[in-house]
């Protein structure tokens, strides 16, 4: 009876030891063979996702994430610590007053360029200051060594001390095709925005321009992302082609002062719906809104000239009114837009050719004109016109 005890005993020790055998098996067996159980990262939240997999550009449309690469005013960025001195190439001025800034030598995206170094105040800035390996714009289009240090420059913060962007041949704007560049603080003390100064700035959507600026020269903002810009009354002088290629530019504001629109200034916004010009504009340059997405626009009655293909290709627009004021306009400043009935004031004395306006129906020519250039229509605005009144 003893021995067939112990026997029974043995089985069922056996049985259950076989059976904690197997549960432990199949656990394992599962754990391996079912690729659905992912174990989370370390300090990731229950949800997370693969960043590579998300469209930031939708997100940000949705709501779902802040544009945290777009400011509207300066108090939203907080400007950081100077650079080092060592980050930077620089020499004296040539009064021996100051410190120039000759080159930049760092790799911080963000550029905080110091008031003052060795003791003595920064007073100037190159505008090749940023080398050309550090614009994406350079290295789409020109060869550079795999040994180069490569950085995409995102902020610069120039200080007040600064009065002048030294201008050096057959350099680039300061932040010409800094294709990353998201914003950028001027000193106040610095009257001028340089030729090409923010070129091809692709991330740039706002600037706030210095009220201390009186000039913007040639192509200031050409090809970047802006999307609103407002220029304070104290800017008097203005380059060509501004704002030409800013395909995202809608929404304007002028300065009350300005007198004409310069050559160019808006042509390829595509974006740029309408614009109020200031009243006391007399003249439209060149192409200054040509190939624009312009559907509307109010000529201001003190208008006397309107240039040459001023709004050369504005498909949207349909009408327009010519103050009793204009003198003069000038050869195709209407070809390619769709305007349907145009009437021309007995003030106007000057009229050159019209190419083709598409959908032309009705023309109102002055009695004040003296001669008419066979060639005043086109071809194409032949074919619509049903309705002329000759002088």
């Amino acid at each position: 009876m003893k021995g067939t005890f112990f026997t029974k005993k043995r089985i069922i020790i056996t049985a259950v030891c076989a059976l904690i055998l197997i549960l432990l098996l199949g656990f394992i067996g599962t754990t391996e063979e079912d690729d659905s159980i992912v174990p989370e990262p370390e300090g990731v939240s229950e949800g997370y996702v693969n960043l590579e997999d998300l469209d930031l550009d939708q997100l940000i449309e949705d709501g779902n994430v802040a544009a945290n690469y777009t400011f509207d005013d300066e108090s939203q960025v907080d400007v950081p610590e100077p650079n080092p001195a060592s980050d930077f190439e620089y020499e004296l001025t040539d009064d021996n007053n100051g410190v120039r800034i000759k080159k930049y030598k760092g790799t911080n995206p963000v550029i905080s360029i110091p008031s003052q170094i060795e003791g003595l105040s920064v007073l100037e800035i190159s505008d090749d200051f940023i080398p050309d390996v550090y614009r994406s714009g350079y290295r789409k289009d020109h060869y550079y060594s795999e040994e180069d240090t490569i950085i995409d420059v995102s902020q610069v913060f120039i200080p007040d001390s600064v009065t002048t962007i030294i201008a050096v041949e057959h350099s680039y704007g300061l932040f010409d095709q800094c294709g990353y560049l998201n914003y950028a603080k001027l000193s106040k003390n610095c009257p001028v925005i340089t030729p090409q100064m923010f070129r091809g700035c692709e991330s740039l959507k706002n600037f706030q321009i210095p009220e201390s600026v009186t000039t913007i020269g040639n192509k200031a903002f050409a090809d970047s992302g802006l999307t609103s810009i407002q220029i304070p009354e104290s800017v008097v002088n203005f380059g060509w082609r501004i704002f030409e290629f800013c395909e995202k530019l809608s929404s304007v504001k002028l300065p009350d002062t300005m007198t004409f629109i310069p050559g160019g200034m808006f042509s390829y916004c595509d974006a740029l719906k309408t614009i109020e010009l200031p009243s006391r504009v007399e003249k439209l340059e060149y192409q200054c809104f040509g190939n624009s997405g312009i559907s509307e626009i109010k000529l201001p009655q003190n208008l006397k000239e309107i240039g040459e293909n001023c709004f050369w290709c504005c498909s949207s627009l349909e009408s327009i009114e010519i103050p009793k004021s204009v003198k003069k306009i000038e050869r195709n400043a209407f070809t390619g837009t769709h305007i349907t009935e145009f009437i021309i004031p007995d003030s106007v004395t000057e009229l050159d050719v019209f190419g083709d306006i598409d959908n032309l129906e009705v023309l109102r020519l002055p009695n004040s004109l003296k001669k008419i250039d066979r060639y005043l229509i086109g071809d194409d605005s032949r074919k619509t016109l049903r309705s002329v009144n000759l002088p």
